[in-house]
């Protein structure tokens, strides 16, 4: 697993130590209800998988940390890459709300923190992962993260329908970024 810094933060593999952090931002009301199974994560559970499957062939996770202090701000993922057809799904991100207030009195980046969290995780899903074609699926009353998206140039392709663990099921927008957009507008 690869490290990738930006001039705001740097990417990372998770340690056990940040299990919990990131159960707990997964599983804050303010964060969960943005994703499709949005039921609260069991901390034990978590560490586990952290431990065992986070970084697989098809999915992982980066912890994001401050450059300044190397502190927890966040995470952001990936999930279901597909090295045959050259698809990756990039997605999970999640920033402490705390990091923004603090990061934004403290230097006045804060608003960037996403958008190169963004542009890091496309630069690792096109050159280290080699895929062709990544994708982002967003609820549609989101609009910071439809907003993000469309700063670092994925478009609106579809509405799909997913199921949620309740049983209904809830359209997703579909953006996406081919690997020839991408590397024309470096």
């Amino acid at each position: 697993m690869h490290n990738l810094q930006g001039s705001l933060v740097r990417l990372t593999r998770p340690e056990p130590s940040d299990a919990n952090l990131i159960a707990s931002l997964r599983s804050s009301p303010r964060v969960r209800r943005w994703f499709v199974d949005d039921r609260p994560i069991d901390h034990f559970r978590n560490r586990e998988w952290l431990i065992t499957e986070a970084v697989s062939d098809t999915s992982g996770l980066f912890v994001i940390r401050s450059l300044v202090d190397s502190s927890f701000l966040g995470f952001v993922g990936w999930s279901d890459h597909d090295s045959a057809s050259g698809t990756v799904q990039l997605g999970r991100i999640a920033v402490h709300p705390g990091s923004y207030k603090a990061l934004s009195r403290a230097i006045g980046y804060a608003p960037r923190l996403a958008d190169e969290c963004g542009r890091l995780l496309i630069e690792f899903a096109f050159t280290v992962l080699a895929a062709d074609r990544i994708y982002v699926e967003v609820l549609p009353d989101n609009h910071a993260a439809i907003g993000l998206v469309e700063r670092l140039g994925l478009e609106r392709v579809s509405i799909q329908l997913r199921s949620r663990p309740n049983g209904h099921l809830s359209p997703v927008q579909v953006f996406q970024l081919q690997r020839s957009e991408w590397t024309a507008s470096e």
